[in-house]
C-alpha cells in the first residue's frame, strides 16, 4: 500500500530501520531515486490520528446536517433533471407524430421523413440513457445510511489505540512518501487524504 512519492515503486521494510524505504532506493541506489524513509511507527501513529479525528469529524451534529442538506440539493436537481428530460422526450414523441403526419399529407418525401425519425431517435435514446443514470443515482443514494456505518465501523476499530492490518486494508487505499519523509495518505471513503 506504501509507495514512492517520486518514482512510484512500492515501500520496502527494513528490520534493522523498523520502517520503509523506496524500493527503487533500495534496489539501484540513488541512481533509481532519493532516499525515501519513514519510521512504521510514525506511519501508524500518522493514521491513527487521522482516523481518530474523521471518526470525531463525523460524530459532529453539524457535519452530518451538512451532508444531509447536501444531498437534499443534489436530489431537488436531479429531480429537475428528470422533469426537464420527461419534457423534452414527450415533446420529441409529439414531433414524430408531426412527421408521420406530415408525411402521410404528402409535404415530405419518405426519405426526409426516415431521416428526420432517425436524428429523433438518437436523441430519444441519448435522452433515456440520461434518465436512467439520473433515476440509478437517486436510487444509490442513502447519505444517511452511509454515514453510519462509517461511523461505526470507525468506532468498532478506534477503541483499540493501535493500527491493525484490518483497520489498514479497511480504510486506506494508498501511501505515498515523499522524499522528505512525509506521508500522502489516500482514505477510501471519501475525497479525504492527508
Amino acid at each position: 500500500m506504501a509507495f514512492c512519492a517520486d518514482c512510484g515503486t512500492g515501500m520496502w521494510y527494513r528490520q534493522n530501520r523498523k520502517g520503509y524505504i523506496c524500493g527503487g532506493y533500495g534496489s539501484h541506489g540513488s541512481k533509481k531515486c532519493s532516499h525515501h524513509a519513514i519510521k512504521e511507527s510514525d506511519l501508524k501513529s500518522i493514521i491513527l490520528s487521522n482516523l481518530k479525528k474523521y471518526a470525531r469529524e463525523i460524530s459532529k451534529e453539524g457535519l452530518i446536517k451538512k451532508l444531509e442538506q447536501q444531498t437534499v440539493r443534489a436530489e431537488k436537481t436531479t429531480n429537475k433533471k428528470l422533469a426537464n428530460i420527461e419534457r423534452e422526450m414527450k415533446r420529441l414523441v409529439e414531433r414524430k407524430s408531426k412527421f408521420l403526419n406530415l408525411l402521410a399529407n404528402e409535404i415530405i418525401t419518405k426519405a426526409d421523413y426516415q431521416r428526420a425519425i432517425e436524428e429523433i431517435n438518437r436523441e430519444l435514446k441519448r435522452l433515456s440513457a440520461q434518465k436512467t443514470e439520473l433515476q440509478h443515482s437517486l436510487e444509490s443514494k442513502n447519505i444517511h445510511e452511509e454515514i453510519a456505518k462509517l461511523k461505526a465501523e470507525l468506532d468498532k476499530y478506534l477503541l483499540f489505540n493501535d493500527l491493525t492490518e484490518g483497520m489498514l486494508h479497511r480504510f486506506v487505499r494508498r501511501i505515498e512518501i515523499k522524499a522528505d519523509g512525509t506521508p500522502k495518505i489516500f482514505y477510501r471513503f471519501s475525497a479525504l487524504s492527508a
